[in-house]
């Protein structure tokens, strides 16, 4: 599998499946998994991933989030989806 981007939007998950819905050409990237999609809910703080079609809850894998410098050192020997981290 190839590196993919993961997209953190700023939303409810009911307002990224509209996006969705309209848009023919996002959904399939995110269906297909080139990309990743996740909301945070704004009112909520709520971590959201999509997988499968739909939003599901993102469960924490570790207390804290890991650190790397930039996108390309947290990607670097990886080919497959990785957790979320902090970057910068």
């Amino acid at each position: 599998m190839l590196n993919t981007m993961t997209f953190l939007d700023d939303a409810k998950p009911e307002t990224l499946l509209r996006v969705l819905e309209r848009n023919p050409g996002l959904a399939r990237l995110v269906r297909n998994e080139w990309v990743r999609l996740a909301a945070l809910d704004p009112d909520s703080a709520a971590l959201w991933e999509y997988r499968g079609g739909a939003f599901h809850p993102y469960a924490v894998q570790a207390e804290r989030l890991p650190r790397a410098a930039s996108s390309v050192d947290w990607y670097r020997g990886w080919r497959d989806h990785l957790e979320f981290a902090e970057i910068g």
